[in-house]
């Protein structure tokens, strides 16, 4: 089976985006609307930030904000993390991992271009990880391991 890119993973679905200065309602609804669970933030056609479920959640509702009140721009997590379109999976995968996020923007030329997201990887890219993580937290690392001389 070939390696695919991000590009091509992305591909199969739009990306959707909002206005900074939109509010966390407009956002829920569009997000609810297309069944995605993040959308880049775009100023003036220019990617500013991403706003996931996990950031409506954690910074309006358990805060108590009003989400009719609440603009995009004080909740959505800056700067969004990107990877070009001619990434590997298991690139976006290790990046999602070490970041704690799910979503991540696939961008062509500083452009963004797409969105996957942790379930878009292919399910045996996230197996090799995984086993990869195992391996090394179960491998110690102390100073016994000279190196090849």
């Amino acid at each position: 089976m070939p390696i695919r890119t991000l590009s091509e993973i992305s591909s199969k679905r739009s990306l959707y985006s909002i206005d900074p200065d939109a509010t966390l309602v407009e956002a829920s609804e569009l997000m609810a609307s297309q069944n995605v669970g993040a959308l880049a933030v775009c100023d003036d056609g220019h990617l500013v930030g991403i706003l996931s479920e996990r950031d409506v959640i954690r910074r309006v509702v358990v805060k108590g904000l009003i989400p009719e009140n609440t603009l995009v721009r004080n909740v959505m997590t800056t700067p969004p993390v990107t990877m070009p379109g001619h990434a590997a999976p298991a690139e976006a995968l290790g990046e999602m991992k070490r970041g704690g996020f799910r979503h991540l923007i696939v961008t062509e030329r500083g452009v963004a271009t797409g969105m996957v997201s942790m379930r878009d990887i292919p399910t045996e890219n996230r197996l090799m990880w995984e086993r990869y993580e195992d391996y090394t937290a179960m491998r110690p690392l102390d100073d016994t391991v000279q190196p090849y001389a």
